[in-house]
């Protein structure tokens, strides 16, 4: 998208503009007035007539942000602080820690704190069939990203990370011995975008052949509404949900099924689960020897599955008074326009 008086010609039509969703706060274009993918000048700012909203944007450094960034991103939030005609909030990704540790307290007292939409998921069809799913057993879904690999994946600043490759063999190692100790699991892999799989072909490729046959599916690449339903269906049905994506872990959080955040050198699902106060469900498998912590909270997980469902329940449902907390700020906000 440009940001362009095309653009501000388009959204003065209406009566509401509304950014949001994604880590549209992301630090790390150069190119940027602002240092993230919103290139919003202030000229363009001045000219937008309608009330605009940022609904529950992530913000994180991670990618390589600048003091230059950070300073161009305050002159972006200073703009939008002028006028009450600018909503801004962010996700309980670790987004206000972000703020506040890189960019200023100060700026806090302007910026809303909303969860992520994910937490508000719902399955409307639950009668769904899934090959991947078999009959008995106990189902672990796993989701691996394959994109940003020198970001999770960074030896070069100590001999005790993990460069990509060696991530890639180290964790289906795990797998095989996990599968030959377990011989009641099954794993279903689950692709979020095209780059996923990537990473889990090269997964299986160092996988035992008969697991890879009897014991291991792959769920599809889709995308859309329906795709939805079908994707999510399989984390609310398995027994245990462990990834890598921010969505892999809220979705499944979402849906009461017990999760294991496989954190990497990209911070985001460890400052996430450190907001929801579920440090002791995150493992760092960026490190050297990441399998032993690993097995042992799979095996609690099984132990504990129905505490931990129950534990998710009542987070649920703080999230949901969260939820209306913010709504009740954001409709006043909404009165004085409509």
């Amino acid at each position: 998208r440009f940001f362009n008086d095309e653009f501000v010609d388009l959204v003065n039509q209406y009566d509401l503009l509304i950014i949001g969703g994604g880590n549209f706060f992301d630090l790390y274009i150069e190119e940027s007035i602002s240092g993230t993918t919103l290139n919003i000048s202030k000229e363009i700012l001045r000219k937008i007539k309608i009330p605009v909203l940022f609904f529950g944007i992530g913000c994180d450094p991670y990618k390589g942000a600048t003091e230059d960034i950070f300073c161009r991103f305050r002159k972006f939030l200073d703009n939008l602080i002028m006028s009450n005609q600018f909503f801004i909030s962010v996700r309980n990704d670790g987004s206000i820690n972000n703020i506040r540790n890189y960019i200023g307290e100060k700026y806090l007292k302007y910026i809303h704190h909303v969860p992520d939409g994910g937490f508000f998921t719902y399955i409307s069809k639950k009668d769904l069939f899934h090959p991947e799913i078999p009959d008995k057993g106990r189902i672990i879904a796993i989701n691996v990203a394959g994109d940003m690999p020198d970001i999770r994946f960074t030896p070069k600043l100590d001999s005790s990370y993990l460069n990509y490759e060696e991530f890639i063999k180290e964790f289906a190692n795990f797998l095989n011995d996990l599968l030959s100790e377990e011989m009641d699991i099954s794993l279903i892999f689950v692709p979020h975008i095209y780059k996923d799989l990537e990473i889990i072909s090269k997964v299986l490729n160092n996988l035992r052949d008969d697991y890879r046959r009897k014991r291991i599916t792959v769920a599809p690449y889709l995308h859309g509404y329906e795709a939805h339903d079908y994707i999510f269906n399989i984390y609310r049905k398995s027994n245990l949900a462990m990834g890598m994506r921010f969505h892999t872990n809220v979705c499944s959080i979402a849906l009461n099924t017990p999760t294991i955040a496989l954190s990497t050198r990209y911070f985001k699902i460890r400052d996430l689960y450190q907001e929801l106060e579920l440090q002791d469900r995150i493992i760092d498998v960026s490190k050297r020897n990441f399998q032993l912590k690993l097995n042992k909270i799979i095996k609690d997980t099984f132990n504990k599955e129905e505490e931990i469902r129950k534990i998710y329940t009542c987070l649920n449902k703080k999230l949901r008074k969260d939820m209306e907390l913010f709504c009740s700020k954001l409709n006043e906000w909404l009165r004085e326009y409509f």
